[in-house]
């Protein structure tokens, strides 16, 4: 009888060791499964920082040379007020043709954004630990939306108001249009209509046009500036 009892007696240290064999086990495949997953999003945390990192130095580059253009076009409409309260004697056709042309070149930028819409997408911006750096590229964002809408302004502007008077007086039938220019010979105009006030208005509220959006680019370059400086402290400390 004893030994029966004997043999039916649980051996609770065996047991102990056992339990203790597997939890141990369980606790170090459930590390192994988040060392990994850690591992992998640190790899993919470095991919998207040198993606952003490419987009961003791109958009910067694009933006300079865009701020340069503008420049230029609010330098050219300096010289159209100087026509219009000069004698007109002082410019021939073929240079107020040229100052024209270049002072209603026609274009947009569309900043490279496709990482970062990417990442807030599918929830991966989080990969990005670096707290400043995510509040940073949400402040670029926004500003991108800004200069979005001075921009639409400006194209408002330019069909309601620019583009109308210019087909009127100078016989453009396709002007108004992105990449449609003056004609390189001299247009059919009456040089006294570009000489009227209205067209001295003109100008100037296609000047305040180019400058609005010049101060918006000048914007983003800095936030871009910001962002790529910490992008690259976190790609160093990789």
């Amino acid at each position: 009888m004893i030994a029966k009892i004997s043999e039916n007696r649980v051996n609770w240290r065996q047991a102990f060791v056992e339990v203790t064999l597997i939890g141990t086990g369980v606790l170090i495949a459930l590390a192994v499964d988040s060392w990994w997953d850690e591992k992998q999003e640190r790899a993919a945390e470095v991919q998207y920082l040198r993606s952003l990192q490419t987009d961003f130095q791109t958009n910067q580059d694009q933006l300079r040379t865009r701020i340069e253009v503008e420049q230029r076009m609010i330098d050219l409409g300096k010289r159209l007020h100087e026509f219009v309260e000069s004698d007109h004697a002082e410019f021939s056709l073929s240079e107020l043709n040229a100052l024209v042309n270049g002072f209603y070149t026609l274009n947009s930028w569309m900043p490279i954004t496709g990482t970062y819409e990417e990442m807030l997408g599918s929830g991966r911006l989080l990969y990005i630990r670096n707290s400043e750096l995510r509040k940073k590229l949400s402040q670029y964002a926004h500003l991108l939306i800004r200069a979005r809408n001075v921009e639409n302004n400006s194209w408002t502007n330019w069909y309601f108001e620019q583009s109308p008077y210019l087909r009127q007086h100078l016989n453009m039938s396709q002007f108004g249009w992105i990449g449609d220019y003056f004609s390189d010979p001299p247009f059919d105009v009456d040089m006294q209509v570009l000489r009227s006030r209205e067209f001295h208005n003109l100008v100037s509220s296609w000047m305040v046009a180019r400058q609005d959006i010049t101060i918006d680019y000048r914007r983003i370059i800095a936030a871009g500036d910001e962002v790529l400086d910490l992008i690259g402290l976190e790609l160093d400390s990789q």
